[in-house]
């Protein structure tokens, strides 16, 4: 680990995942409510996607900076991204689709699209959404589509670890900094992707930055201050980024201990994120239900009861066998790289 136990960093990924469902419950069932108005730049779901990415980004910078080996790095990321993958996949494909489809199971069966969905979406590219004759032909799982962009930020982290860049704090600052200006020129509104990029270097930025300091609620007040003030502007997805980035590592690093394992040792934010979406769509294109408020509230207890089994059963188990180099250096490494306690 690159972090003590005295974090919040569940609390702000359970955070995310409920915003990403919120944001689906709204838009899945056609409502016109933008919870933050279309002038702040973002929507809650890029919210909650950036709070993952710029989580990410801190933790698996700070797990290269400990152990620098990009075959235990890779593993350790394939360990934690693929194994529950698989099994959604392959479940959506083999149990739900032949439950719901509108094709005869046989047809369905030998369709190339059925095992096509579950070959493109495991190998993140490219991303097959629907399932012949299922849900209509709306998207199965849109929840999907963050994660080739994960797997490359991983990619940057061997490149730029490979290269001692990432060593390297004013080099990970600029970085970051050419991140954030880069969503000035992509102008107003959610940019999806560049936004959770950014969020990504901001969080290998705070790697560095946290090692020396940690920062005070002000820090994300400021945050917020300068986000509002972006507001209405071409600077409104930058400021949402910002605002991301210094709020998110206080949160981490500041909340009291009473709020910072929601869910015990449990992490059920992975498994909620990928359930939730054909949950939300079974809601709404197969029961016709359009209502955001019981979307929401299905989705909510639906994919924590899926993460319930799916941690214990499945996540857990596929991290015990995260490869693990052993020795003075590593430990001295750990040790450096560990975030300073406040207390």
């Amino acid at each position: 680990m690159t972090v003590p136990r005295e974090n919040a960093f569940d609390l702000l990924r359970l955070v995310g995942v409920v915003l990403v469902l919120v944001h689906h419950s709204w838009v899945l069932t056609g409502s016109t409510t933008n919870l933050f108005g279309t002038a702040s730049g973002t929507d809650p779901g890029t919210l909650g996607v950036g709070i993952f990415f710029a989580t990410s980004g801190y933790l698996v910078t700070g797990s290269w900076l400990a152990d620098p080996s990009p075959w235990r790095f890779l593993a350790r990321r394939a360990l934690r991204l693929w194994p529950l993958l698989i099994v959604v996949v392959l479940g959506t494909a083999v149990v739900l689709g032949p439950l719901v489809t509108a094709l005869p199971i046989s047809t369905y069966l030998r369709d190339p699209a059925t095992p096509g969905y579950v070959l493109n979406n495991v190998a993140l590219w490219p991303l097959q959404w629907t399932l012949p004759g299922v849900l209509g032909g709306a998207a199965v799982n849109g929840s999907i589509w963050s994660l080739p962009w994960e797997a490359m930020a991983y990619g940057a982290v061997v490149l730029l670890g490979s290269t001692t860049l990432l060593r390297r704090p004013a080099a990970v600052y600029l970085l970051a900094a050419a991140a954030v200006a880069h969503l000035l020129v992509v102008g107003p509104g959610p940019a999806y992707v560049e936004q959770a990029l950014a969020c990504f270097t901001l969080g290998m930025a705070a790697q560095h930055a946290c090692r020396r300091w940690v920062p005070s609620w002000w820090v994300a007040v400021g945050g917020a201050a300068l986000w509002a003030a972006t507001w209405g502007t071409t600077a409104a997805s930058a400021g949402s980024v910002v605002f991301i980035g210094s709020s998110a590592f206080v949160v981490a690093l500041r909340a009291p201990a009473c709020v910072r394992h929601p869910t015990g040792s449990w992490d059920l934010s992975y498994g909620m994120y990928l359930t939730a979406f054909p949950i939300q769509q079974l809601a709404v294109v197969g029961l016709g239900w359009r209502s955001p408020w019981l979307v929401l509230l299905v989705a909510l207890v639906g994919s924590a009861a899926c993460a319930a089994v799916s941690w214990p059963l499945i996540e857990r188990p596929a991290l015990r066998h995260k490869p693990h180099r052993c020795g003075p250096r590593v430990r001295a490494l750990h040790r450096r790289w560990a975030v300073p306690s406040w207390r």
